[in-house]
């Protein structure tokens, strides 16, 4: 994506976050639904987006792609709200749902907004890599927690987080 928009690390790096996340918050969908993820900060980055449907297919864009790395990716997003739509061709209405950038570097705040808006608890991560303008990786994870999951397997599973 980062060669397509010319942009810089900074953007890279959110745009790819937004990415991820979206991809990962949307698993499960069916092929029909869209899952739009907006990143809206006050920051020079001037916000992330990104859409991704059913099929696994994602798209996206940053505001501000020749952003200078003179910012961190908290600082380029600033002060504002992670906002989630989702929609389906059949739904009357699409859901929308909100929370407030708390953090700015997107999984985190993505991860708030699972855990106040749709009561999912879950531990989300995602990053990117780049060798100058080239973004050379991109990962991150989900890991949500099952109706029957003890709190013994629980409590092991906080730990292995916590050493990643």
């Amino acid at each position: 994506m980062m060669i397509q928009h010319s942009m810089n690390p900074v953007a890279g790096d959110a745009l790819g976050r937004a990415t991820i996340c979206g991809l990962l918050a949307s698993n499960g969908m069916q092929e029909e639904q869209m899952f739009q993820l907006s990143m809206k900060g006050d920051g020079p980055l001037r916000g992330v987006v990104s859409i991704v449907n059913g099929k696994g297919q994602a798209k996206g864009y940053c505001g501000n792609p020749s952003l200078s790395d003179d910012f961190t990716l908290q600082e380029a997003i600033g002060a504002g709200t992670v906002q989630v739509v989702k929609n389906h061709p059949d739904w009357p209405r699409p859901y929308n749902g909100i929370t407030g950038i708390r953090h700015g570097d997107i999984d985190r705040d993505v991860g708030i907004y699972l855990a106040e808006s749709e009561q999912r608890s879950c531990a989300l991560a995602a990053a990117t890599s780049f060798n100058g303008i080239l973004c050379t990786s991109a990962g991150g994870y989900l890991v949500e927690r099952l109706p029957d999951c003890t709190p013994e397997t629980m409590s092991h599973m906080e730990k292995n987080l916590a050493k990643l």
